[in-house]
């Protein structure tokens, strides 16, 4: 047990070591004596306390159960292969430490995703990231594989994003009813893991979220319609709705329609093709 509490340790230090704080989404004041977050940035992100990870890294305890290290595997943004490695490190079962909010989509939602072209479509989890899209979404919204994991969420595109921003004819309206649907999500208790990192991220860099999160805005609803400005095919007002998955990651599809035969579709039907062509 020592040896393996040992090998657990080493594990986690050094993955710790690689990760900066902006690439988790934390400040960073700069003051970091060794490169990687803090083991306290790594209880956070986790959700566990800072005492019980540093006896982890210790090798003072070994046995985390998988709940918790599903939470150090989502903190330390593992691989596949490196989320099986630490479950065996951990003596769990691989498919125990990884719950359903952190695998990969399931291929019958990407198969949906195609499925709706030339509709745009995501797949937005519980804090509002982006974790899948098609072709037409990315053209509509924002390219999201130009940005980093922790960076394709709306709530912090709408408030903290010049580009993505300009694709929304009213960008304020949108973002304050995304702040006060999170704010709806996260609930009454302190935010632990991605919520806590993000919504500390936007505490320290948006006036707008500040205010809007202690404010008495109305979450937005699941669906709704919108307007959208895009630099080749114009204005483009799409009606949404968000479908929730049938499992407990809580996890959304949301797919953007326009009215048949109206100039709209059209426009969303050249944007797909452009973005096919791209």
């Amino acid at each position: 047990m020592a040896e393996s509490a040992t090998a657990l340790g080493a594990f986690l230090r050094a993955r710790r070591g690689r990760i900066g704080p902006a690439e988790a989404g934390l400040p960073d004041s700069g003051n970091r004596r060794t490169p990687g977050l803090r083991r306290e940035e790594v209880a956070q992100l986790a959700g566990v306390s800072a005492d019980y990870y540093t006896r982890l890294e210790q090798g003072r305890s070994s046995r985390p159960s998988p709940r918790v290290v599903a939470a150090l595997a989502r903190a330390l943004m593992l691989s596949a292969a490196e989320r099986r490695h630490l479950a065996a490190l951990a003596g769990v079962e691989p498919a125990a430490a990884v719950p359903q909010e952190v695998r990969d989509v399931p291929p019958l939602v990407l198969r949906v995703l195609e499925a709706a072209l030339p509709a745009p479509a995501c797949v937005l989890d519980r804090v509002f990231d982006v974790v899948a899209w098609n072709r037409s979404a990315a053209a509509l919204l924002a390219d999201f594989a130009a940005y980093p994991p922790h960076r394709r969420n709306l709530v912090w595109l709408l408030l903290r994003d010049d580009a993505a921003r300009a694709r929304l004819a009213d960008p304020d309206g949108a973002a304050r009813g995304l702040v006060a649907a999170l704010r709806a999500a996260v609930g009454a208790e302190p935010p632990q893991g991605r919520a806590a990192a993000l919504v500390a991220d936007l505490h320290r860099t948006s006036g707008d979220f500040r205010a809007w999160w202690h404010g008495d805005g109305a979450p937005r609803p699941p669906s709704g319609s919108g307007e959208y400005r895009h630099p080749e095919v114009g204005r483009v007002r799409l009606d949404h709705q968000a479908l929730l998955l049938p499992d407990d990651s809580g996890r959304c599809v949301v797919v953007f329609t326009a009215r048949p035969h109206s100039p709209d579709q059209a426009a969303v039907e050249l944007l797909a093709s452009g973005a096919d062509g791209a």
